[in-house]
């Protein structure tokens, strides 16, 4: 399901080709996919209409919805009670390279989509250079032929078209399976945007929603992955005698190994012995161990 009209109808098209032919675009069968609608996860009566289910999946899109607190608190009940997963990947603070800037981040971000076509093209022109102008430069140095020496500038852009090419096809598998260009409209047009701490979250989801979500695991990337169950599953996080059980035993969701889900008293165990060695527990984990035995 999705907000926008445009995302429902391209699902819709995807389903098609998938049915057609599902072997050669390499997925699996598209009926599985009963329905495809159109509605908001901020919209409590479309929401309460939903089936639960046993794995409940959304990427990067919650912290756009104006209330990333409200979309959180009302996706939760959707993840079946026994059993239920719920993968929410969305922005943290700690995983973007912000510093103090969230603010002004924001403005930017308010600017940009109040911009005619071409000053957004001018936009994306500069944050391409931003992000990506050393890196060109060191590149094309490097090749044997600086960018001062190259005779015309036929030369210097064939050098840094070639340089560029290597960061732009490797781009897409690392950055949530968008091009560069896509990825610097979803981020400078992203709005509306919350920022959120990881902290926040799993205390969120322990304490605020229902029924409650207990954390089993975090992945950093581009976004943060947050791997949640309902919390009366009990604290054996799918191990029952040491050993990977229940419904999801027989398969990894989303590429999850089930060994990356470690029982709580295996987590418990080794967060002692790095504390007694004298490491510092991150703020999430501390949390993570405070929620789970009811602080």
């Amino acid at each position: 399901l999705d907000y926008q009209q445009a995302s429902v109808e391209t699902t819709r098209l995807l389903r098609k080709h998938v049915q057609q032919a599902p072997e050669a675009l390499g997925v699996g069968n598209a009926d599985a996919w009963e329905e495809v609608l159109q509605g908001s996860i901020l919209d409590q009566a479309f929401v309460d209409d939903l089936p639960r289910s046993d794995l409940v999946y959304s990427y990067g899109v919650l912290h756009h919805t104006g209330d990333v607190w409200g979309a959180l608190r009302n996706i939760a009940p959707l993840a079946a009670v026994q059993n239920g997963l719920l993968l929410v990947s969305i922005h943290v603070a700690e995983s973007v390279d912000i510093g103090d800037s969230t603010s002004e981040w924001l403005e930017l971000k308010k600017e940009f989509n109040q911009m005619l076509p071409w000053e957004q093209e001018q936009s994306i022109l500069a944050y391409a250079i931003a992000e990506l102008g050393e890196h060109t430069l060191q590149c094309v140095n490097a090749s044997g032929r600086p960018a001062a020496a190259l005779a015309g500038g036929s030369g210097r852009f064939a050098q840094a078209r070639r340089c560029l090419g290597e960061v732009f096809g490797t781009f897409a598998k690392e950055a949530r399976g968008m091009d560069f260009i896509t990825d610097a409209h979803d981020w400078l047009g992203g709005y509306p945007y919350d920022w959120v701490r990881t902290d926040e979250v799993i205390r969120f989801m322990r304490r605020e929603v229902q029924p409650s979500m207990k954390t089993l695991q975090i992945q950093h990337s581009a976004v943060a992955g947050f791997l949640l169950t309902p919390a009366v599953l009990g604290e054996s996080n799918f191990f029952a005698n040491g050993q990977f059980q229940g419904h999801w035993a027989s398969h990894t969701p989303i590429d999850l190994a089930p060994g990356d889900i470690i029982e709580w008293q295996m987590f418990d165990g080794a967060a002692d012995e790095y504390v007694a060695q004298g490491g510092k527990l991150k703020e999430h984990l501390v949390e993570m161990r405070s929620v789970a035995t009811g602080g």
